[in-house]
């Protein structure tokens, strides 16, 4: 074999090992950073929150369907108010049995750094209509997070969870969610006028289907949507963001951004990860190296 065609070898075996790594998962992975952790924007914002109920069944369950008071706040990170999968706090449980607000705000603030401005706007009296409210955010707190009850009901509500609104260095100037049914998993009741029933142990919050004990609740809508939440910029305040809360998960992601293959923790289902580029920069240097050796 000539020189030249065994350094076009040591290239192409090079290359390769590379694309190996890309396919296989390098030994070491840069992970992605979690959600609202990787927000560089600069300053305070303030965002209304619209909610847009189309709650439109032509035989409603009673003559009086609403809308409670959507209540949320602004967050980082760290705090989670709710979503699919975890038990529903004391908070949770009192808004979307009752429509009640105050034990969640007393959450809020007992979260501490973690969140930064409450979002309450007044409730739908009526089984479809429109109604807001706004709140500010800055890099440290820019998910946020929404739920209302659906009345009457044992414990279903609908609302948003860890909704971003930051891109990057931006502010992202809308953003619309569609909001789903879910139950709060602390009352057994299985129809909407249904005597309390607690749940005992409580059950983790789930998002209803047409696969679900209460899919004839729901039939008519087909597993949809019962309405929106949209974000919308509205200013902008370009002096000092909020108080750093030192979010754990942000702190720990930046401080080790690259971790063994198997041990990479992953972070609201976002856990993919690209293979480091020191590696395959390494590989591609191995390879000139033979051209000239």
């Amino acid at each position: 074999m000539t020189r030249s065609s065994w350094s076009s070898t040591a290239v192409a075996f090079a290359a390769a090992s590379a694309l190996a790594l890309v396919l296989a998962g390098a030994p070491y992975a840069l992970a992605q950073l979690p959600t609202g952790c990787g927000c560089t924007a600069a300053g305070t914002v303030t965002y209304r929150m619209t909610f847009t109920a189309t709650w439109t069944d032509p035989t409603p369950p009673t003559s009086f369907p609403h809308w409670s008071s959507p209540i949320g706040t602004s967050h980082s990170s760290c705090y989670t108010m709710w979503k699919g999968g975890i038990l529903s706090t004391t908070g949770m449980k009192n808004m979307a049995e009752f429509g009640g607000t105050g034990t969640l705000k007393s959450e809020f603030t007992a979260a501490g750094a973690q969140t930064l401005s409450t979002v309450e706007a007044g409730g739908i009296g009526a089984a479809s209509g429109t109604t807001s409210a706004t709140f500010t955010a800055d890099r440290y707190h820019p998910l946020v997070s929404v739920a209302t009850m659906i009345a009457p009901s044992p414990d279903w509500f609908a609302g948003v969870n860890s909704v971003d609104l930051c891109s990057g260095s931006t502010w992202q100037q809308s953003v619309s969610r569609n909001v789903y049914l879910w139950d709060a998993g602390t009352d057994s009741g299985l129809t909407w006028t249904a005597f309390n029933s607690v749940t005992n142990p409580y059950q983790v919050i789930e998002r209803f289907t047409m696969a679900s004990t209460r899919a004839t609740v729901f039939s008519s809508y087909g597993g949809g949507a019962f309405g929106t939440m949209r974000f919308d910029l509205v200013g902008t305040d370009t002096g000092s963001s909020g108080t750093d809360p030192s979010c754990s998960q942000c702190v720990s992601a930046t401080a080790n951004p690259t971790a063994p293959v198997g041990a990479t923790t992953t972070f609201s289902g976002q856990g993919n990860v690209i293979p480091s580029v020191s590696m395959l920069v390494t590989s591609l240097l191995v390879a000139v190296a033979t051209l000239f050796h």
